[in-house]
């Protein structure tokens, strides 16, 4: 079964699928219209409405149900969907009062699944490929008329996939991480240089200071990586 490797669990889909007859060049966002992620899992699982989606994501959770090799029955159009990765998110607030938002862990994590599936099938991360359900009729005349994906800012959601395909999925830390980060590879230098002593009971030995020179070559990597 094919998903990615930012799945953090997945989930049955009471054989909801079919082939899809075409690659992947576009991703469509919806929203679950509930807050309840088990919810949403028991409903694709019995296939009480017969819809299922390519992932369900609340939070830092990251569900795969239908694998990426099939059209998952989300969006009521066999030809986007057999085109498409589809996710229902989960709302962080019920009511159409409230806008139907999502979490902003759930928009990094929507953010970074984008970013993977544009990178794994080549297409670009834009307002024409990443898409949500609403305007599939909208702009392209398939599906229907409907407020979905809720509140969710798409435009903002394109912004961090950027973002995050920039960075190989890795999120820059803030300034603040970053300098906190420094000062902990500043203090494991000092104490391997004897500068710093870390506990009376401690001896810096020659294993114990070539064990602190892999430690503090793996935060200088860390560092580059996140801070630049």
């Amino acid at each position: 079964m094919t998903f990615s490797n930012l799945t953090t669990s997945t989930s049955g889909n009471g054989g909801q699928y079919s082939s899809r007859g075409r690659s992947v060049d576009m991703f469509i966002v919806h929203h679950a219209a509930t807050t309840s992620l088990s919810g949403v899992l028991s409903m694709m699982r019995t296939g009480s409405r017969q819809v299922s989606a390519n992932y369900v994501i609340k939070d830092d959770q990251v569900v795969g149900v239908v694998p990426e090799t099939h059209r998952a029955w989300t969006s009521s159009t066999a030809s986007y969907d057999g085109r498409s990765i589809t996710v229902e998110t989960c709302n962080s607030v019920a009511g159409d009062a409230a806008g139907w938002p999502i979490s902003e862990a759930s928009y990094q994590s929507l953010a970074r699944l984008i970013a993977d599936c544009a990178t794994r099938y080549g297409f670009p991360i834009d307002r024409d490929h990443v898409v949500g359900h609403r305007e599939l009729y909208s702009r392209f005349g398939v599906s229907y008329a409907t407020a979905c994906p809720g509140g969710i800012n798409l435009d903002r959601l394109v912004a961090l996939a950027v973002g995050y395909q920039k960075n190989n999925g890795v999120k820059k830390m803030t300034p603040e991480q970053a300098a906190l980060l420094a000062d902990v590879a500043n203090k494991v230098n000092a104490i391997r240089d004897g500068q710093l002593q870390p506990h009376k009971k401690w001896t810096i030995d020659q294993e114990l200071s070539n064990k602190f020179d892999t430690l503090i070559g793996k935060l200088d990597s860390v560092i580059k990586a996140l801070g630049k």
